[in-house]
């Protein structure tokens, strides 16, 4: 063969070698195409979509094993959080807002547990986002295994908690998350703060039995702050710590209050982890006084015109400067001396923030310190480490499960039980109040439908019920709103999310009926390990401004109206025939017996309960805002 042929032979050869190679590479890219779309969030980054109050929309995060990488971004967003802070304070951030300052006033003895849960947030989200971990490994559903790994703050307490005399998006939590977030967020973890504070509300016995309803099974932290509606009476904290407690998830309980330290102290000693926030005003005394100042202007934004005469806000001239609600206008209704204006809201909310900021960064300090050091049992991100770490939570759970809570003749006294069922009992709570998990999830309205929720703990298109005004039009057990006290500013934001909506009962009805639990809430509390209850019906009203009620307000101790009361109630077609005050507006049922058990609910039905209402006089009406089942 001539040299030419076996040239062209050869090159002939290579072609169809180079095609049948491209064959491959592109069969192989498609596969691999196909594999990254469907595992897109496990193999490369995890979108953020949580609360994006610094705008950076753009940005993608990368999951990664290694701690030095996560240091390094916990830096970086150090940077920012101060520089966010010197936006505000200027030189006075340096001073007030430091490491030293910030734990002086956060008293804990489970500072480690307080990591710990931290600690396991970021190695689950950097093991998930990596598919590295599946749902069987953390006991998660697929749908939430496709969501991004949260770390949830709620605020709870009465009006001052709730923001009121501002809009609410100055309140503490939603500033405490805009700084949390950038720590949180640089490590892979959406930081979520919201906010189910109510005006007029104590702790208990509604809030604290109606943990679950108002916020939810997913909490990892939980701020109080009733010392005003709760006053020195401490049990009502015992008995809201203690739900707290039950939840899942159990979360870091944050008191926010100068007293009831010594019941966090015993919460502490039965495994769960507890702050107390005390003594803020000694860091409010490093601000200069205003009305001091020669040249009060060239003060930073936040410290002008924040301290006079010593004080926060309250005293001349600083109250004239205390509310800054803009474009919404002056609010008559809530801009008062006991509510907090909107730069102690900041400063309040700043300090907590920054205090969960210096946690996580000691919390991914001491994973790569260990394992640097050999003292983890296994790589500090891994699947053994964070299973290790679960079983510390698990023994802290089982810890506060087997303890007992040394109060209170208060429940006691109702007998039958009640102290257990209350503090460490299953139960069910079908409320109506806002803002709360239930109304969001579309669990009291049965309907299973999320709200839209918004940065800052907002939430839209969710079911409202019927409006007061249009109640002559209908008949039944009606999901109520009030419409003046839902106030939007003109330019549509809301000046509060907390509204105080019941379950109407008229007088002009016949029998109208409600079942409890309904399908919903079941199958969102499927993991309750006690289906079939004891049927101990609480029964709460709603609570009076100032304890005024209207004229038409029915109370739930009518019933024990031995001639024609005004109250009819069956439960499960046996009559109730008494109504024992627990404390505030809630009331245990009991029947003719004097038995408080209403039997395991109706017959073929998951633990649910018929529950039927009568108000004989006309022109006034039952304002139920929670039915609770034991």
């Amino acid at each position: 063969m001539s040299d030419g042929a076996e040239y062209r032979r050869q090159k002939i050869g290579s072609f169809v070698l180079l095609v049948v190679f491209m064959v491959f590479l592109l069969n192989s890219y498609q596969e691999s195409a196909t594999y990254i779309s469907s595992h897109e969030e496990d193999v490369e980054v995890k979108w953020l979509s949580g609360p994006k109050a610094s705008g950076n929309d753009d940005e993608w995060y990368s999951p990664t094993t290694e701690l030095p990488k996560l240091v390094s971004n916990l830096a970086e967003a150090k940077t920012r959080v101060v520089a966010m802070l010197e936006k505000d304070y200027g030189e006075y951030a340096a001073t007030v807002f430091n490491k030293t300052s910030v734990y002086s006033v956060m008293k804990t003895e489970t500072f480690d547990k307080i990591k710990r849960r931290m600690q396991l947030k970021v190695i689950e989200a950097q093991l998930r986002y990596m598919g590295k971990m599946s749902n069987e490994e953390n006991d998660k559903t697929v749908d939430e295994m496709n969501a991004n790994v949260t770390f949830r703050w709620f605020t709870a307490g009465h009006s001052t908690a709730a923001g009121h005399g501002n809009i609410f998006e100055q309140n503490s939590y939603v500033k405490l998350g805009e700084i949390a977030k950038l720590a949180f967020e640089s490590v892979g973890i959406d930081f979520i703060a919201e906010s189910r504070a109510m005006g007029g509300y104590s702790s208990g016995p509604e809030i604290a039995l109606c943990m679950e309803a108002i916020f939810g099974r997913d909490i990892d932290a939980i701020s109080w702050d009733y010392g005003m509606t709760d006053g020195r009476d401490p049990r009502n904290y015992w008995l809201w710590s203690s739900r707290a407690g039950l939840v899942p998830t159990m979360p870091i309980v944050f008191l926010n209050d100068n007293r009831r330290g010594e019941v966090n102290a015993e919460i502490q000693k039965m495994g769960m982890a507890a702050v107390h926030i005390q003594e803020l005003d000694r860091l409010k005394k490093m601000f200069p006084n205003s009305d001091l100042t020669d040249n009060v202007d060239d003060l930073p934004p936040a410290v002008r015109w924040y301290i006079c005469a010593g004080h926060a806000e309250n005293d001349e001239p600083c109250n004239k400067y205390k509310w800054n609600t803009g474009e919404c206008g002056a609010d008559g209704k809530f801009q008062t001396s006991w509510h907090n204006g909107w730069k102690d809201h900041l400063f309040i909310g700043r300090v907590i923030g920054l205090f969960l900021v210096e946690s996580l960064i000691e919390a991914v300090s001491d994973l790569a310190g260990n394992e640097n050091a050999g003292s983890s049992p296994a790589p500090a991100v891994s699947i053994e480490y964070y299973n290790h770490l679960l079983s510390l939570e698990t023994d802290d759970r089982k810890l506060f499960l087997d303890s007992t809570p040394s109060v209170v003749d208060q429940y006691q006294s109702l007998g039958g039980g009640i102290f257990h069922d209350f503090f460490r009992g299953d139960l069910y709570c079908h409320t109506a109040l806002l803002p709360s998990t239930a109304r969001f999830h579309g669990l009291t309205d049965g309907s299973a439908k999320k709200a839209v929720h918004h940065f800052g703990g907002y939430h839209t298109d969710f079911d409202t019920g019927v409006s007061s005004e249009l109640l002559a039009e209908y008949t039944g057990l009606l999901l109520t709103y009030k419409q003046p006290d839902r106030r939007n500013c003109d330019v549509g934001k809301p000046r509060e999310i907390d509204y105080k909506d019941w379950f109407s009962v008229q007088g002009t009805d016949e029998w109208v009926s409600t079942t409890v639990p309904n399908d919903a809430e079941i199958n969102a509390y499927e993991w309750h390990e006690n289906p079939e209850r004891n049927g101990k019906v609480v029964l709460c009203t709603l609570v009076c401004d100032w304890g005024k009620c209207s004229s038409d307000y029915v109370f739930i101790e009518e019933i024990n109206e031995s001639d024609s009361p005004n109250l009819h109630i069956r439960i499960n077609d046996q009559d109730v025939h008494n109504a024992t005050k627990i404390d505030g507006f809630c009331y245990a049922l009991s029947g003719k017996d004097g038995s408080q058990h209403f039997g395991p609910g109706v017959e073929n039905s998951q633990g649910q309960y018929k529950i039927e209402f009568k108000v004989d006089k006309p022109n006034t009406k039952l304002y139920l805002s929670s039915i609770i089942i034991l």
